[in-house]
C-alpha cells in the first residue's frame, strides 16, 4: 500500500489528512453540512488517500453520483458551484492547475478527477475489487454524458442564460449545459425560446418513445430532417395593437373569421371591423386564410393569421391557442363571425371571455353535436333574420333558451382586390380555357338600367346552396315560355373550390343541354359592383337557404326588385312581411314562378319602378351597419358585464351550500372531483341559459336543489332580471329565499326514517296511521305485485287497498298475492284497458274513496315500453324510484307521508321529486281544456312541477276537482296511446295545480341515496 500511496499523482503523497481535512471530505463526497456526523472516525493523522477513497465510493457517496440500474444518476446538489471555502481547500490538497481550470467548478467536476486518478482506482480496488469495476461502469457513463454535454453546449437552441432564469432565485448551476442534460429537460426546463422539447416530442411520435434527450436528438437527427422542433404558437405572430391616439383607452375585442374569402361573411367581417372601430381596438382572427387577408391586415387593430389547419380541429391546440389570444390581447369578449369560427370560440369560453356569434348558417338534415358545443359556449346569438333563427331552434332545441337576437346587418362595401389574387375568368360554367368570355365591362356596356336588353343578375358562391341551377332554370322557363323578349341573366361569383364536385358537373351538364347561348353569362368575384348594379334590372336570389346575403341589401339601397323564394331565405322574410314588396316573393323553389315574376317586371316599367322604390324604402328603414355594429358592440359589453355575476353567484351558492350536488350531478358523477368547485360547474354548465325563457319542448335540464324551480322563479319572482344575467338559485339566496310558486316543502325520507324509526317500529313523533286511508294500485301487468306488497310492508299504515286490472286472470293473481294482508280490507276490481292507471284511479276515487277516506295513494306498475329499445330497464328503474318515495321498502316513506299530512292541515298533495325539469312538454291544449273543465281561474302557467309518472299521495278533498270534471270513457284515447299529448298527459301534469286551486299546497319526497 505504501508503494502506492508514493505513486499518487493527484494528492500528494506525503500529505497526512486533518481534522479539517475529513469534514472538508464529507462535505466534497457525501454533501454533507458542515459538522455532521461521520461515518469513519479517528481518520486525521492518516494518509488524505486512504481517508478520500473510502468516502468516494460509500454507498452514500453513490446515491449522489453513480448508477441506477445502468443508468446515470447524479444529484442535483452535485452541479451547484463549489462555495469558496471547499474550492480552496480542493485546489490546496491537489496537484496545482489539476482541478481548478478557472471556470466555474461543481462537485461533480471535482469527484470525476479523483475517478480519473489510477493511483485512487487502485486504492480503491484494494479495498474491495468492487470498487474499482464500479468507478469503471461510472467513468464510462460519464463519459458518454460528455458527448452529450458538448453537443448540447454547442447547440444554437442552447441559451445558458435563458436557461438558468428558470431556475429558483438562489440556485445557479456551474454548467447549465449538463444540468439540462441530467435533469432539466425531464423537469420541463427549456434550452432556449428557439426549441420546445415537449412539442418536439409531440410532432414526433418516435421521439417520444425513446429515451434520449430530445435537444440532442433534434442536432443529431431532427436538424438535418427538417423536423418541427417548437410548438406553432412560438411561430405564430400575435403582433401588438396598433398604436394610435386613442387605442390605450379603448377596450380590445376580438372578431374571429372562419375564413378570408370573397364571401358574405368575410365581407361582413371587413365592415364590421371599420364598424367598430370608432369604439373599440378589433383585433381580426382567421381560421382560414384567403383572398382577404390583406385588405383585413389593413383595417384591423391587430391580425392574427389562421393557424395550422390540422390545429383546429384539436381542442388542447385551440385551447393553446386561445390562451395566448386572452394573454396578449386582454379581450373584453369576442364576436364569432359565423359557426365555422367554433373551434377558436369554444375554446375562449374556457378562458371567461363571453362570445357574441352571428349566426348566418341554415342546419338541415341531421345537426352535428359539435355545432351544439358552439352554441352553449356563446354568451349571446345573432340572426340576420327568424327564418334563420328557427333554423337554428329547430336542430338544437336548447338555443331557445339561450339570449338570442334578431339583427339584421346594415349594407357592406366590398373591398379591393389584392391584384396578385384576383379571380380568372371563367365561362358557362367553370370554363378557363382559351375561350375568354366577354368582358364584364363590355358587356354592361349597352345601357343602363331600364334601356335594353332585360338584366337579371345573381351574385354569390358557387354552391348547391346558392341555387345556381334553379337561377338557370329560370333563365331556360324565360326563354321557353317568351322568345321574343331581349333578355340575359348573369351570374357573378367566386367557383374555384366547386371544380371537381358533382354539383359543377351537374351545372355543366344543365348549361349545355339548356342551350341558352347568350342569355347567360358566367364571372368570377368583382371587388366593384357599382356597375353591375347600374345596369341590373332585377337581382333574382335564386338561394335554397341563405340568411341575409350582403348583395341584396345593396340592391335594396340601389332600388333593384329583388325576387325571391319564399322561406328560402331572410331576404324573403323581410319582403314578404311588406305589402308593398311582397309580391317579389314566389312559392317555393318555383322557378317557373320566378321566371313569370321576371318577366312582368320586364314589361311593366312602373311595376318595375314601384317595387324598386318599395324595396328601397325597406332597406333605408331596416338596415344600418353603424346602428348593426352599436348594438353588438352593447350586446358583448353587456355579455361581458354580466360574466362579472358569475363569480358573485358562486358565493352565494358556496356560502350556504345551496346547491345539491348528488340531485345536480346524479348522472354525471365522473365529472366532480376533489379539484372541481361543484358550484363553479354548475354555473359554467348553465351560465349560457336564460332561465327567463319561454318552455321549449324537448329540453329538460337537472334541478339544482330539491324543492327549488329555477325556471319558475326566473320567469315569476319579482326583482330577477329577465335578461339573464344571473342565476335563478343564486339570486333566490340573495333574496333571502323567498316563498312563491318556486319553492315547495320537501320531505327527507331518510332523515326522518333515521329519527329513531326503524321499519315495522313506531317510534317518537309517529303514530301508526288508521283508516280513513285508501291506497290504489293498478296492475295491468301484475309481475309487480309481489314488490308492491314487499315495499308496502316496511310500513305500519292500515290502508285499505282498492287494486284494478284489465282481465280476470290478472284479478285472480292479485287476490292471491295479496289474500295475507292485514292491514285493512283489499278490494280488486277489473275494468277495461282504457285510460292506464289514470282512468281506473278516477273510477276508484268516485266509486269507492270520496267521502269515505281523508287520505288516499296512487301507484301502479310501470312498463315504459316506448323507452325499451333505448334503455329496456328504465321503466323498472322508474317505478323501483317512485315507489321508493311513496311506500318503501328503504324508508317507511308511506308512514311518513301520510303522517305529515295528518300533521299539516294544509297539504294536500305529496309525490316523488323529480331530478329532471319536466314541464308541460307538448301537452299545451290538453290541460287548458280540462282547466276550463273543472272551473279553474286564470291562465295556466308556463312552467309547472308535477309528479312525473302519475304516483303520489293526496287528501281527497284536493282532487274533488277531478271527480266534478265527470270524464268519460269516450273521451280517453284508445290504446296504443301517444307518449304525449293526451288527456291523460294533462291530468298527470295538472295534480299539483287542482290542489292548488282546491286551496292546498303540495310536497315532494326525496331520499338522496335514490335519486332519478
Amino acid at each position: 500500500m505504501s508503494e502506492i500511496i508514493k505513486s499518487a499523482p493527484l494528492i500528494a503523497p506525503d500529505h497526512l489528512a486533518s481534522e479539517a481535512d475529513v469534514e472538508n471530505g464529507y462535505r466534497l463526497f457525501l454533501a454533507r453540512e458542515p459538522e455532521a456526523p461521520t461515518i469513519v472516525t479517528n481518520l486525521a493523522g492518516h494518509p488524505l488517500l486512504l481517508v478520500l477513497t473510502p468516502l468516494l465510493v460509500s454507498d452514500e457517496a453513490q446515491s449522489k453520483l453513480g448508477l441506477v440500474d445502468g443508468e446515470l444518476a447524479v444529484s442535483e446538489i452535485m452541479l451547484e458551484p463549489l462555495d469558496p471555502d471547499l474550492r480552496d481547500w480542493v485546489n490546496a490538497i491537489t496537484r496545482p492547475g489539476s482541478v481548478d481550470d478557472g471556470t466555474p467548478v461543481d462537485r461533480l467536476t471535482v469527484i470525476r478527477r479523483f475517478l480519473g486518478d489510477s493511483l485512487i482506482r487502485h486504492t480503491a480496488d484494494a479495498l474491495d475489487p468492487c470498487h474499482g469495476r464500479d468507478i469503471d461502469a461510472l467513468n464510462a457513463a460519464l463519459a458518454g454524458m460528455d458527448d452529450s454535454v458538448r453537443l448540447i453546449g454547442t447547440s444554437p437552441f442552447f441559451d445558458p442564460l435563458y436557461y438558468e432564469d428558470q431556475r429558483p432565485a438562489g440556485m445557479s448551476l456551474a454548467d447549465p449545459a449538463t444540468h439540462y442534460v441530467l435533469h432539466g429537460e425531464r423537469q420541463g426546463l427549456k434550452a432556449s425560446t428557439d426549441f420546445d422539447a415537449a412539442a418536439y416530442a409531440g410532432f414526433n411520435p418516435d421521439v417520444a418513445a425513446s429515451s434520449l434527450n430530445r435537444l440532442m436528438h433534434y442536432e443529431l437527427c431532427g436538424r438535418r430532417e427538417q423536423r418541427r422542433h417548437r410548438h406553432w404558437l412560438a411561430d405564430h405572430p400575435m403582433p401588438p395593437i396598433a398604436a394610435t391616439a386613442d387605442a390605450a383607452g379603448r377596450p380590445t375585442i376580438l372578431l374571429l373569421l372562419h375564413e378570408a374569402s370573397y364571401t358574405g361573411a368575410p365581407i361582413l367581417g371587413w365592415n364590421l371591423v371599420q364598424a367598430l372601430s370608432d369604439r373599440c381596438n378589433v383585433v381580426v382572427v382567421l381560421r382560414n386564410g384567403g383572398a382577404l387577408e390583406g385588405a383585413l391586415r389593413e383595417v384591423a387593430s391587430a391580425f392574427v393569421a389562421a393557424p395550422p389547419p390540422e390545429t383546429t380541429v384539436d381542442p388542447h391546440e385551440m385551447r393553446r391557442f386561445a390562451e395566448r389570444l386572452v394573454e396578449i390581447y386582454r379581450p373584453l369578449y369576442a364576436i364569432a363571425n359565423s359557426v365555422e369560427s367554433r373551434p377558436i370560440a369554444v375554446a375562449l369560453r374556457q378562458f371567461d371571455i363571453p362570445v357574441v356569434a352571428l349566426v348566418h348558417e341554415f342546419w338541415p338534415g341531421a345537426a352535428s353535436h359539435v355545432r351544439l358545443e358552439f352554441y352553449s359556449s356563446c354568451a349571446a346569438l345573432v340572426f340576420p333574420a327568424r327564418i334563420v333563427a328557427e333554423s337554428s331552434f329547430h336542430a338544437f332545441r336548447e338555443t331557445r333558451l339561450q339570449k338570442w337576437f334578431i339583427l339584421p346587418q346594415g349594407p357592406s362595401a366590398i373591398p379591393p382586390f389584392d391584384r396578385s389574387l384576383a379571380p380568372l375568368p371563367f365561362g358557362a360554367p367553370f370554363d378557363t380555357g382559351d375561350e375568354v368570355p366577354v368582358p364584364l365591362e363590355a358587356l354592361l356596356a349597352d345601357g343602363r338600367r331600364g334601356e335594353g336588353t332585360f338584366t337579371v343578375i345573381g351574385l354569390g358562391a358557387v354552391e348547391m346552396r346558392k341555387g345556381l341551377d334553379l337561377f338557370i332554370a329560370a333563365a331556360t322557363a324565360m326563354r321557353a315560355k317568351h322568345t321574343n323578349m331581349a333578355f340575359r341573366f348573369i351570374w357573378i361569383g367566386t367557383w374555384e373550390h366547386a371544380i371537381g364536385t358533382p354539383y359543377a358537373a351537374l351545372l355543366d351538364e344543365q348549361v349545355r343541354r339548356a342551350g341558352l347561348g347568350d342569355h347567360l353569362h358566367f364571372y368570377p368575384a368583382v371587388d366593384n359592383l357599382e356597375p353591375v348594379y347600374a345596369r341590373a334590372d332585377a337581382l333574382f336570389l335564386s338561394s335554397r337557404l341563405d340568411p341575409l346575403p350582403n348583395v341584396v341589401i345593396d340592391a335594396a339601397f340601389r332600388g333593384i326588385p329583388v325576387v325571391c323564394f319564399d322561406q328560402a331565405s331572410g331576404a324573403a322574410e323581410l319582403l314578404a312581411a311588406d305589402p308593398d314588396t311582397a309580391s317579389l316573393v314566389v312559392p317555393h323553389l318555383d322557378s317557373g314562378a320566378a321566371a313569370d315574376r321576371l318577366v312582368a317586371l320586364a314589361r311593366d316599367a312602373a311595376d318595375r319602378r314601384s317595387c324598386g322604390e318599395a324595396v328601397q324604402r325597406l332597406a333605408r328603414r331596416s338596415f344600418d351597419m353603424k346602428a348593426y355594429a352599436e348594438t353588438l358592440d352593447r350586446i358583448g359589453c353587456d355579455a361581458a358585464r354580466d360574466l362579472g355575476h358569475t363569480e358573485t353567484d358562486r358565493r352565494l351558492i358556496e356560502d350556504v351550500d345551496a346547491l345539491d350536488t348528488s340531485l345536480y350531478f346524479q348522472l354525471d358523477r365522473a365529472a366532480l372531483s376533489p379539484a372541481i368547485d361543484p358550484a363553479a360547474l354548475y354555473l359554467d354548465r348553465t351560465r349560457h341559459i336564460n332561465f327567463a325563457s319561454p318552455p321549449v319542448f324537448g329540453v329538460i335540464l337537472r334541478r339544482p336543489r330539491p324543492g327549488f324551480h329555477p325556471f319558475i322563479y326566473a320567469t315569476e319572482a319579482p326583482g330577477f332580471p329577465r335578461d339573464g344575467s344571473r342565476d335563478p338559485l343564486a339570486h333566490y339566496i340573495e333574496q333571502g329565499m323567498p316563498a312563491g310558486r318556486w319553492s315547495h316543502p320537501v320531505l327527507r325520507l331518510d332523515q326522518r326514517h333515521r329519527a329513531g324509526l326503524a321499519p315495522h317500529v313506531v317510534g317518537p313523533g309517529i303514530a301508526p296511521a288508521t283508516p280513513p286511508v285508501a291506497l290504489h294500485g293498478h296492475f295491468h301487468y301484475t309481475d309487480d305485485i309481489a314488490e308492491f306488497m314487499q315495499a308496502l310492508a316496511a310500513n305500519c299504515l292500515r290502508a285499505d287497498l282498492f287494486l284494478t286490472t284489465t282481465t280476470d286472470e290478472s284479478a285472480d293473481i292479485l287476490r292471491a298475492a295479496t289474500r295475507d294482508y292485514g292491514g285493512g280490507r283489499v278490494v280488486v276490481d277489473v275494468g277495461p284497458n282504457i285510460g292506464r292507471d289514470i282512468y281506473a284511479f278516477l273510477r276508484v276515487l268516485k266509486a269507492h274513496v270520496r267521502g269515505r277516506y281523508e287520505f288516499v295513494g296512487h301507484v301502479h306498475g310501470k312498463r315504459s315500453l316506448h323507452m325499451r329499445a333505448l334503455d329496456p330497464a328504465f321503466g323498472d328503474q322508474w317505478r323501483q324510484f317512485l315507489w321508493e318515495h311513496l311506500l318503501g321498502p328503504t324508508c317507511r316513506a308511506a308512514d311518513l307521508i301520510v303522517d305529515a299530512m295528518r300533521r299539516d292541515k294544509t297539504l294536500g298533495l305529496v309525490f316523488p321529486e323529480n331530478g329532471f325539469l319536466v314541464g308541460w312538454e307538448r301537452n299545451v291544449a290538453s290541460p287548458a281544456a280540462l282547466a276550463r273543465r273543472i272551473g279553474m281561474r286564470g291562465p295556466l302557467p308556463d312552467y309547472i312541477e308535477f309528479g312525473a309518472g302519475t304516483m303520489f299521495w293526496a287528501r281527497t278533498a284536493a282532487l274533488d276537482a277531478l271527480i266534478e270534471a265527470n270524464l268519460g270513457e269516450h273521451e280517453i284515447p284508445a290504446e296504443p296511446l301517444p307518449t304525449d299529448g293526451t288527456i291523460l298527459h294533462a291530468l298527470e301534469r295538472m295534480l299539483p295545480l287542482i290542489c292548488a286551486e282546491a286551496g292546498y299546497t303540495y310536497a315532494t319526497t326525496h331520499i338522496p341515496a335514490i335519486a332519478r
